[in-house]
């Protein structure tokens, strides 16, 4: 939740998520709020505490249980700023470490607006919006698809150039795979390009 924060930012961080925690509803932590979590997790997706952005995910890796604060004003701040950096470079020439940001926050961001569709909008739209019911989910869906377009759009275009389109194709099926699926689902399928390509900046692992 904390791991990745800067320290200037850390104390918001940590207020906020403080707060978020103080929302949950306990009533309704009953056993259909535990079976639709099983639910989520036997169908390979994230799952959430209701819609405060809490998000667990099982990873198939370790079989640990991996949790995380969605924070959808800051992750919509943040693609949009990356994408303005991407917008004047190549793939090839964005460091891995923005590439795996883009990609944390735009799986974040994708995953709770589908638990939003699948379930609806209350304590996080009561919070956004004085509105409440449908108009109010409306509001924070589109500002999330608007996003998503416009990472879309600006993406296709880095693509689809005929001497870079492997290399290009074979580094987001690397380390954007969410947004891979998102942007070219029908190309999903070449998932087995997962070698590193040479183009990608090398770094230790600790400056990622």
């Amino acid at each position: 939740m904390i791991s990745w924060v800067p320290l200037d930012r850390l104390d918001q961080r940590t207020a906020k998520i403080r707060e978020t925690l103080l929302s949950i509803p306990t009533d309704r932590l009953d056993p259909l709020f535990f079976e639709k979590i099983r639910r989520d997790f036997s169908e390979g997706r994230p799952a959430f505490v209701f819609d405060t952005g809490i998000r667990l995910v099982n990873n198939p890796q370790t079989w640990a249980l991996d949790v995380s604060f969605v924070d959808v004003e800051d992750n919509i701040q943040q693609i949009d700023a990356l994408l303005a950096y991407f917008e004047s470079q190549k793939l090839r020439g964005i460091s891995l470490r923005n590439l795996q940001e883009l990609e944390r926050r735009f799986s974040e961001l994708e995953s709770f607006r589908q638990y939003l569709h699948r379930e609806g909008c209350f304590l996080y739209c009561d919070v956004v919006d004085v509105q409440r019911g449908s108009q109010a989910l409306e509001s924070v869906d589109k500002r999330i698809g608007d996003i998503e377009r416009r990472l879309k759009s600006i993406l296709r275009g880095q693509i689809f150039i005929p001497e870079e389109i492997y290399e290009t194709i074979g580094g987001l099926a690397t380390h954007c795979p969410e947004i891979l699926r998102f942007i070219l689902p029908e190309l999903h399928a070449l998932g087995n390009l997962t070698e590193k390509s040479p183009f990608f900046h090398k770094q230790s692992p600790a400056a990622i």
